[in-house]
C-alpha cells in the first residue's frame, strides 16, 4: 500500500497512515545504520573490542619492552580513557586522556605502555641500554596494538584553557606528537637519597615517581577524581605533586598518589593468580 509513497514526507498526510509511514521511516534508518554499522550499541562494542586486544607483557624489565604501570594509590593500571571517535575515525590530531583501572588487571591494548629511551643516553652498548635506570631520560609510548602509529605519554603547564578535566590540575595525555612535552624521568620516591640514586638500576617491584622532565609535576592519580566510562567507575590520572604540607615534616616527601610500580608479565601473571584466588574464597564462603 505504501510501495509508491517517497522515503520522507514532507507534510502531515492523513491520521489513517500517518503513524505508520513515520514507524517504517524509522525502520528504514534503523536497518541502513545497522548494514553501515553505525549504531550506537555497534560502535560501543567496536571501541571495547579494540581497546581490550591482549598484549603480551615482558618478562624482564626493559626499554622498548610492554610494561604496565600501577598507581599505589588507587591501586589501578595507568589506561587511556578511550573516546568515543576511536577507532573509527582516530587522526594524528587527537588527543586521548588517562585514568587509572581496576577493570582491567590483565594486559589489554588500553593499559600497555613501552618505555623509549632517549638518544643522548644510549652508550652504544646495547645490552647496557636495555636497563631502566633513575634519572634516565625517555618517552612513554603506548603500546602497538591500540593505534597504528605511536602516542607518546605528555604534559603541557596548566593554563586558563589547559587542565585536567576533574581535578583542574595538569593534564596528562597521549598524543602522536614526539617533543619535549613528551619527555620523562624516574626519581627514587625518598628525597633524601633521590640525587644519589641517579643511574642506579631500578629494582623490580619498588614504587617509583614519574616525573615530567618540562615542568617537574609528577604523574598522579587521585581517588577524588571520578571518571564514568564504558568500562566502568575510573579515576582520573594527571601531573601533580602531591606533597605533605605539614611543618613538622622536613624532607616534604611526595604522597601515595605519585606513587607508582612497574609490572612486567611476571607481577601481572602473579596478580591474576592472587585475583583468582581470592574470587574462589569468596565464592566459597
Amino acid at each position: 500500500m505504501l510501495d509508491g509513497l517517497p522515503t520522507l514526507v514532507p507534510h502531515r498526510i492523513g491520521n489513517w497512515c500517518e503513524e505508520m509511514v513515520l514507524k517504517e521511516n524509522q525502520l528504514r534508518e534503523f536497518l541502513g545504520k545497522s548494514t553501515r554499522n553505525e549504531l550506537i550499541c555497534q560502535r560501543v562494542e567496536r571501541r571495547i573490542r579494540g581497546s581490550r586486544r591482549p598484549v603480551k607483557l615482558s618478562d624482564v624489565m626493559e626499554y622498548d619492552q610492554n610494561i604496565m604501570l600501577k598507581n599505589l594509590h588507587t591501586e589501578g593500571f595507568l589506561s587511556i580513557d578511550v573516546p568515543d571517535n576511536y577507532p573509527d575515525s582516530v587522526t594524528n590530531q587527537d588527543t586521548f586522556n588517562l585514568t587509572t583501572s581496576l577493570v582491567e588487571g590483565v594486559p589489554v591494548a588500553r593499559n600497555c605502555f613501552r618505555f623509549l629511551l632517549k638518544d643522548e643516553y644510549r652508550t652504544g652498548n646495547p645490552e647496557e641500554d636495555k636497563k631502566l635506570r633513575y634519572g634516565q631520560k625517555f618517552y612513554l609510548v603506548l603500546n602497538r596494538e591500540f593505534v597504528q602509529g605511536e602516542m607518546y605519554l605528555s604534559s603541557t603547564l596548566k593554563t586558563l584553557s589547559s587542565f585536567s578535566k576533574y581535578g583542574k590540575q595538569q593534564p596528562a595525555y597521549v598524543s602522536f606528537h614526539k617533543s619535549n612535552a613528551a619527555l620523562w624521568k624516574i626519581d627514587c620516591i625518598d628525597p633524601n637519597i633521590r640525587f644519589e640514586m641517579e643511574g642506579q638500576l631500578i629494582e623490580p617491584g619498588s614504587p617509583v615517581l614519574i616525573t615530567h622532565c618540562v615542568t617537574g609535576q609528577h604523574l598522579s592519580s587521585d581517588p577524588r577524581h571520578i571518571v564514568r566510562n564504558d568500562f566502568s567507575v575510573e579515576w582520573e590520572a594527571a601531573c601533580h605533586s602531591y606533597k605533605n604540607l605539614d611543618a613538622a615534616c622536613r624532607n616534604r616527601q611526595e604522597l601515595v598518589q605519585n606513587h607508582w610500580v612497574i609490572f612486567v608479565g611476571q607481577d601481572s601473571a602473579q596478580s591474576s593468580d592472587a585475583g583468582a584466588v581470592a574470587e574462589s574464597a569468596s565464592a566459597a564462603v
